[in-house]
């Protein structure tokens, strides 16, 4: 798929919609990633999650 650069989220919707996901995307979206905090994400139940990740919210 690659890394693909949009001027708004809206396009790179669109494009996403029409390239990969068709009508009805499923994505998960985090604009801010890069310009705030470091988040983690994992599942409620940690036997679901991966791997766990010593000293986060997702285990150990």
């Amino acid at each position: 798929m690659g890394l693909k650069t949009r001027a708004t989220f809206e396009e790179a919707l669109a494009d996403a919609m029409r390239k990969y996901t068709g009508p009805n995307p499923n994505i998960l979206a985090l604009p801010r990633t890069f310009t705030t905090a470091a988040v983690h994400l994992c599942m409620k139940d940690p036997a679901l999650n991966s791997a766990p990740v010593g000293g986060t919210p997702c285990g150990g």
